[in-house]
């Protein structure tokens, strides 16, 4: 009986690492997932950007699903990070984000946030939070 313990035991964690092997290494950390997101955002990739949400189906994709960054922007990315608190399979980030302008020769900052889920894939985005 001991024996078969043992070999459930053994097969069940190859089998975990297995999945875990498969995870992506933007979507290994609730931080890598927004660091990609806002990297894909500032590059225009709206599809790429939105692999980042909690069931998003690529057959599915409509460009209207998410809003264009502004033309004037030219530089859009995660700065850093204020807060993270994870527990168990949740997610509660809070960071910040910079952008900047030609046109305005200005840099600007702006607060955000999210919640995430830990998936099969990775963390993936489930709530956009607008810090008040």
């Amino acid at each position: 009986m001991i024996k078969y313990l043992w070999f459930f035991i053994i097969v069940f964690s190859f089998c975990k690492n297995g999945v875990q092997e498969n995870i992506l290494p933007q979507f290994a950390t609730p931080e890598s997932t927004i660091k990609y997101y806002w990297s894909m955002l500032g590059k225009r990739n709206y599809k790429e950007a939105l692999t980042c949400f909690d069931g998003f189906l690529e057959n599915q994709y409509n460009e209207k699903d998410i809003f264009p960054v502004p033309d004037e922007v030219d530089s859009l990315q995660y700065d850093s990070l204020i807060s993270l608190k994870i527990k168990g399979k949740k997610a509660l980030i809070y960071y910040r984000v910079s952008f900047y302008s030609k046109r305005q020769n200005s840099k600007k900052i702006f607060l955000s946030g999210d919640r995430l889920v830990l998936t099969k894939s990775g963390w993936k985005i489930s709530e956009v939070i607008i810090p008040k």
